[in-house]
Parts: C-alpha cells; structure tokens; sequence
C-alpha cells in the first residue's frame, strides 16, 4: 500500500509542468513574453518622454 501511494505520489510530481521538455519551454516562452512586454512598455514611456521633450523645445523655439 505504502507503495502505491509513494508511487501514485511520483507519478502528480512527474506531471508537473518544471519536469517535463515541453512545460519548461512553454515556462521560458512565459517569462520571454513578460519581458518583452516591460520592453514594450519602457519604450512607450521613452516615445511620451521624447514627445514631451520636442514639445516644449517647439514652444521654447517659438517665443
């Protein structure tokens, strides 16, 4: 009995999404993802900066 419950027990831990080829690559595509995600927001927060920055040369240019 003691069998197979430390059998049935390897057997969930084995399934787990970190032990398997296909679970750890779906993993490393996940965090791929959320860094290019950030990337993406860091460079929307660039083009608001720069557009800022143009804006007020363009008035200060002006006066």
């Amino acid at each position: 009995m003691k069998a197979l419950l430390l059998l049935c027990s390897l057997l969930l831990v084995a399934c787990d999404k970190p032990s398997s080829p296909e679970g750890r690559m779906s993993i490393r595509i996940d965090q791929v993802i959320e860094r290019l995600d950030r990337i993406e927001r860091r460079n929307q927060a660039l083009v608001d900066s720069i557009s800022r920055i143009n804006a007020t040369l363009r008035s200060l240019k002006s006066r």
